[in-house]
This record gives structure tokens, sequence and C-alpha cells, in this order.
């Protein structure tokens, strides 16, 4: 995020007001803020943070950006997805340590279960619990989606140059076998599958799927994804399938990307497509399902040489973007309809009603690598402890309060 302005700024185009919003670091030292003053300056801001205890970390730069807001007389005014400073609160919660882990694991990122490494042996974890070598086991570079190891893929991405000099990704997928080797699956009937950025995401009722264009496509077993059906623009850059089987579809029109549920009728669209603010130059990267019906997903813009970032949700009351400071490393959802997000060095949880936190780790520890136990419902931790390395637990949906 360096070279961010770093000056207030509004404008007032075309009847439509322009609102300074200040984007918040998540920081585990910060104490709660209020929500900034639209007139305070950003040196301001930074001054402020500056002065919290945060002196083991890095300085957390403040970013000032413009929301345009559309003026009451407007009847888009409901129309743009609102975007939410992370305030966070410092937290601490009770962990436990998990017996018999290997000495250097460095747990693996997959959305929901326990993978790791230590030296040159993988790990994962029995029914009980207890961590087991799996020799025979590679983790090769590329991304882990899906459940750990009953649905999980490993995509391998290469960048390559399509038409007219356009951006293009060669994908090629491999599911987990039972004898815990990894199996080539043929996506849209090619061993390796060339198509745009994002075009091949975990699917909410299992295995992968596939877009091209506006048709999606089952990788793996499971049925057909529901039809993307009506949406605002014409040109479709993503699509996410939530648990419940419903697809969220991401379309440009002219003036900005809109984020919608599937629609059968004009009156659907108009009532729940929303616009997100700062143009047409979006891109979506993780993501993961919550509950039933709700999702994250990482979503970008760029402003002058900068790129900044927002977790997008969609959840009860609607679509909302949270800013940012740094990219997440990791997502893993909570049962409650919560998120626990990795961003850099810190471990931060949202509510499902928006509220965030910084997550002590535990005391004495330092740096981490994290998963997801589904089945015991726990987020693990693989920590340094003076020379070695220890696993801690806590509860997957935590009491903050």
């Amino acid at each position: 995020m360096d070279g961010l302005p770093s000056s207030r700024f509004a404008a007032r185009r075309g009847g439509a007001l322009s609102l300074v919003v200040a984007l918040l670091a998540c920081s585990s030292s910060a104490e709660p803020q209020p929500r900034p003053d639209p007139r305070a300056t950003t040196e301001a801001l930074a001054s402020r943070a500056a002065a919290a205890p945060t002196a083991e970390l890095e300085p957390a730069p403040e970013l000032v950006e413009v929301l345009e807001v559309e003026s009451p007389r407007s009847a888009r005014a409901s129309n743009i997805v609102p975007v939410a400073a992370a305030q966070p609160r410092a937290a601490e919660l009770s962990w436990r340590e998990v017996e018999g882990a290997p000495a250097g694991l460095r747990l693996r990122y997959v959305a929901r279960g326990v993978v790791g490494r230590a030296g040159d042996t993988s790990y994962e974890i029995d029914g009980q619990g207890r961590f087991v070598a799996r020799p025979e086991l590679e983790l090769p570079a590329g991304s882990l989606l899906g459940t750990w190891p009953d649905d999980v893929w490993l995509v391998e991405t290469q960048p390559r140059e399509g038409r007219r000099g356009a951006s293009r990704v060669e994908y090629r997928a491999q599911r987990l076998g039972e004898d815990r080797r990894w199996v080539s699956k043929r996506i849209a009937r090619r061993s390796r599958w060339v198509a745009e950025a994002g075009a091949l995401r975990t699917g909410g009722r299992g295995g992968l799927v596939a877009r091209d264009g506006s048709r999606l496509t089952r990788v793996g077993k499971g049925k057909r994804p529901a039809r993307l059906g009506m949406r605002m623009g014409k040109t479709v850059v993503d699509a996410i399938e939530t648990r419940s089987g419903k697809v969220y579809s991401f379309s440009r029109r002219g003036e900005g990307i809109y984020v919608q549920r599937g629609c059968r009728d004009l009156d659907c669209v108009k009532e729940h497509a929303k616009r997100l603010p700062f143009g047409t130059d979006w891109s979506f990267g993780m993501h993961v399902g919550r509950e039933s019906k709700s999702l994250s997903v990482h979503a970008s813009t760029h402003y002058q040489d900068s790129t900044v970032h927002y977790l997008l949700h969609y959840g009860v009351g609607g679509w909302k973007l949270d800013s940012l400071l740094r990219a997440p490393k990791a997502l893993w959802p909570a049962p409650d309809g919560g998120l626990w997000v990795a961003l850099g060095p810190e471990l931060c949880f949202r509510s499902a009603a928006g509220e965030w936190w910084s997550i002590a780790l535990p005391r004495g520890t330092r740096g981490f690598t994290a998963a997801y136990n589904d089945g015991a419902e726990e987020l693990w931790v693989a920590v340094r402890v003076g020379g070695g390395t220890k696993v801690f637990a806590t509860a997957a949906a935590p009491k903050l309060e």
C-alpha cells in the first residue's frame, strides 16, 4: 500500500457527493477507534495511529479514498455497495495446546481441513485429531482448493497471452485420491485449460466450477451449477457458488462492476444488482462460503500506482465492502457465519454482524500458519516458541464481546 495518497480530497461530480472514507488496518495492538471524521486529514489519522502501542509491528499507514455517494434525490443511491473501515478491537482467546505436533510444522492453507509439512514429510490429522505422517503425500506449489482430504484440489496456474494481447491463464487441476496421490482431472475436456483469471473456483456444492464466459461447468462429482440468469452487465467477470447452490455473478457494464444473486427477470435485477464503487478496474481473489448462502471474497482495485484491498461480503443485510491495509493471506469460515482472516503477521476475526477483532496469539509465541479443523470446529495455529514449534487450538466460533 506504499505510495497511496496522503492528503484528503473531495469533489462534486454530476450531482454526486464524494465522501472521504478512511481505510483502517487490522492491528492486533490498536485500540478501538471511532468512525473516522470525513473532514479529518490523513496526517491526523496517521498521527493517531502512530500514538497507539505498536512498537513491535511496522507502522500502519492510513489511506484516504473517495467513495462516491449519490445525492438524496437519486434513485440509484441504494445501488452502491457501502464501504466500511475495519475497526478491530483487541481480544484474547483461550488456547489449548495440540499434543504430538511435529517439530518445524508449517500448516498449508486450505479453506477447511488440516494439512502441513515439517522438513521433507507431509502431515495430516486422523479422526481423533492426532498428527499422522504421510511420506507418500506431495504438496507441490499451487493453490489447494476445497475441503481436506475428502474434496481437495491442487490447482496450478501459468500466465498466457491471448488474442490481441489479452491476459489469460492456463489451469491444470488435480484431485487428491484416497491413496494420498494427486490425479489429473480434465477441465472442459482438456488436461490444460486456458481461460481468464478467476475462471476456476471452488464449488460450494463440491468439486470445482469452471466458467467460460457466462457458462458454468462442474469439474468433479456433482450436479451442473445453476445458470447465472439475467444480470446487470453483459460481460461476466466472475461467479461464485455457495453451499446452498446459489450462484452470485459479478458483471461489467459501462459505469461499473455489478454484484448480484441469480435472477430470472428484470425486476429482480433492478432490486438485487449492486454497483461497486471506484469504477470498473476490479479483480477478485480467494473466497470462502459462510453458512449456507453467505460468502466473502478478496476484492482489489487500483488507485494511481497502488493496489487497494477489500473484503467483499454477502450475507444478512446484503453486500458490503470492508477496507484492508493489505491483501489477506488466508480466509477461514466460522460455523456461526463469522470469518477468520490472516493479514500479514496478524490474525483477525470478523463476526457475522460485521464487527472486527484482532486476536492475540498464545503468549510467548510469534509468527503463525493456521488451519480450520472442520470436524472439531476449531482454528489451529502453528507458532514458533523459542527455537521450536507448537500447535494451539481455539474455538472456531469465539465468544467475543
